[in-house]
């Protein structure tokens, strides 16, 4: 048995939720894991990514800062694959500005996305 039939075996009906899931990383994991046999979820803020990714990934919407856009997809996750097996954090925003010249908008977003949104997804 080869590497790949082993992780095949192991991923095989797995249910994942990704945030970010609809572009960059979050889609190309998805993808993968979607080849390897898993049922994904993917979550994002994004309904036009959303509108474009494979058909065989099921497409939640919510902005992960909000908790009750993220239970309600959570919700919505279970109901279609019956529980989750794994949710990898991958939603995130990279800002730069120099530091002097950031406001509290400008932090805020960024620590509500990337740290706040993995707190309210891992607990949902």
């Amino acid at each position: 048995m080869t590497i790949t039939d082993r992780i095949r075996e192991r991923i095989k009906g797995q249910r994942v939720l990704i945030t970010g899931g609809s572009s960059g990383i979050g889609l190309a994991l998805a993808e993968q894991l979607l080849e390897l046999g898993a049922v994904v979820g993917v979550l994002s803020v994004s309904q036009e990514e959303l509108a474009n990714i494979d058909e065989r990934l099921l497409p939640l919407h919510a902005d992960v800062r909000d908790r009750e856009q993220v239970v309600a997809a959570m919700q919505q996750f279970v109901d279609h694959a019956g529980g989750v097996d794994a949710v990898v954090n991958a939603a995130g925003v990279s800002l730069w500005k120099p530091f002097l010249e950031m406001d509290d908008a400008f932090w805020d977003l960024i620590y509500d996305v990337n740290v706040k949104g993995t707190f309210l997804v891992n607990q949902a």
